[in-house]
């Protein structure tokens, strides 16, 4: 890896990429079956909220410094230098706590004499009550059933082979459709698919007189029997062969759901959540997902990293140099290995975060995102990280190819990362993130390709100005010493 790079010809105009919209070519819409008429009764009164991105700055200084002799850590703590990068929420292994929002109602109760305190069991019972209510009554499976779905196109050969659409694809299938040489995309839906997924449901809305998504969506709502939900979910699929059934339908609940995960959990949903479960109430997940307007995966999920381990995932933590050795001593006992080396490139199950968490009295949450996010690179990466160059090299990467990098779910970065010997994709994705949110309008930063055009223009002046460089610290453990390589 070099530590300078020629930016001179970003001031060149390349040819703007031809933007060509999905179209769908549906057959004839008479060819359909008789429409029936679905009454939506489920209530449409949510109020907004406001939405607030969450920024975490970075740990201490053992994530950072600028170059010095080699040493043994402890003994120039106080020589580093601190640079703060921000960790995105977006991140592939996200978890329970995302950002910040205004919620309608904390759960809060006010006594008699005005003072106001947490719920008690009572006020509990009384939502999940009413919520299991709300939930039988919004529920209409019968007129659902009447549905015979006609497919007015040819399914096609990718489409067939799942068996079960709300499970993920079995060994067998995946061994099906590699005979048929098949691949599907995996990873987030561009825009381009969300638009093509939303043209299909409103034409099958506007073929069968539907308004309502509800009983559509996986769960105890859906009254569809398993032949018409394949063929609903084969329609929902036109023009998105390269997807798979079960993530189509994921995609259609994320989207048609009414819920909303860009928040906190608050105490009172937490203690919701523990006497909904207490009460051993039937799917209970889907019935919080109605209170609390949050997606059942993403409480279920929260409710799982956050029942094991006491120590608050919001709790800023301290990565000092003695957390960090404390932190591998614990990672290499979970794991059984005698050496660091043997962790690179190596998947960590969820028992391995539970087991340090334990052991370093830190959230498990906290604790892989950590490993993830920098200290795997630190350890790992072969060549001086200085973040200049690592933003330039991105960059180039993404103007070479413009039509490729339309948007931000276009980027694998786990194959970009290839070309960083030894650094981390989640590494390389939190730094290029930090890099967009300092150097680009907030206005700007949702678009990709409106964060390329803007940088093309204004990079090469911006990283002249620069007067220092700045690097990650890249450590070692050896012998049980965690030492500090010297890069300059």
């Amino acid at each position: 890896m070099h530590k300078h790079t020629d930016i001179t010809h970003l001031t060149s105009t390349p040819k703007k990429p031809k933007s060509s919209p999905n179209s769908t070519n549906w057959g004839d819409e008479d060819a359909a079956s008789e429409k029936v008429t679905i009454t939506s009764k489920g209530s449409k009164n949510q109020k907004k909220k406001k939405n607030h991105r969450r920024s975490i700055s970075g740990s201490d200084s053992v994530l950072n410094h600028s170059a010095g002799e080699t040493k043994v850590a402890s003994d120039v703590l106080h020589e580093q230098r601190t640079i703060k990068l921000d960790t995105d929420t977006e991140v592939t292994d996200k978890v329970g706590v995302t950002s910040h929002s205004d919620s309608d109602w904390n759960g809060e109760t006010t006594g008699k004499d005005g003072t106001v305190g947490p719920p008690n069991i009572e006020e509990l019972d009384r939502i999940i009550d009413e919520g299991c209510d709300e939930l039988e009554l919004t529920t209409d499976k019968e007129s659902v059933k009447k549905l015979d779905i006609f497919l007015p196109f040819e399914v096609p050969l990718s489409h067939t082979i799942e068996k079960h659409i709300t499970h993920g694809i079995s060994e067998h299938e995946h061994k099906k459709l590699k005979e048929l040489n098949v691949r599907f995309k995996t990873g987030r839906f561009n825009p381009d698919e969300d638009d093509v997924l939303r043209a299909n449901w409103e034409h099958f809305c506007r073929m069968y007189g539907i308004s309502n998504p509800g009983p559509f969506l996986p769960g105890v709502q859906n009254g569809l029997d398993p032949i018409q939900r394949k063929k609903f979910v084969q329609w929902l699929g036109h023009g998105l062969e390269n997807r798979s059934l079960n993530s189509i339908l994921s995609r259609f609940r994320l989207l048609y759901s009414n819920t909303s995960n860009a928040r906190r959990f608050t105490e009172f949903e937490n203690q919701l959540i523990q006497r909904c479960l207490e009460r051993n109430v039937e799917m209970p997940f889907v019935l919080l997902s109605k209170i609390l307007k949050r997606d059942r995966y993403y409480i279920s999920k929260h409710h799982r990293l956050t029942k094991k381990v006491p120590y608050a995932a919001t709790e800023k933590v301290n990565w000092n140099l003695s957390v960090v050795k404390l932190f591998i001593e614990a990672l290499l006992k979970s794991t059984g290995c005698s050496d660091v080396e043997e962790l690179r490139d190596r998947p960590l199950p969820p028992h391995v975060w539970d087991n340090i968490s334990e052991a370093i009295e830190i959230a498990a949450s906290r604790c892989r995102a950590f490993w993830n996010r920098k200290l795997s690179t630190q350890l790992f990466a072969e060549e001086p990280l200085f973040m200049h160059h690592i933003w330039t090299t991105l960059l180039l990467r993404f103007l070479e190819r413009p039509k490729k990098y339309v948007y931000w779910q276009n980027i694998n970065w786990s194959k970009i990362a290839k070309h960083y010997k030894g650094v981390g994709p989640i590494f390389l994705f939190a730094t290029f993130k930090s890099f967009i949110r300092s150097q680009v309008p907030k206005k700007k930063q949702r678009s990709l390709k409106a964060c390329l055009k803007y940088l093309k223009k204004h990079w090469p002046e911006k990283l002249r100005a620069i007067k220092f460089k700045i690097s990650l610290t890249r450590l070692r453990y050896i012998n049980g010493q965690l030492i500090i390589l010297s890069d300059r």
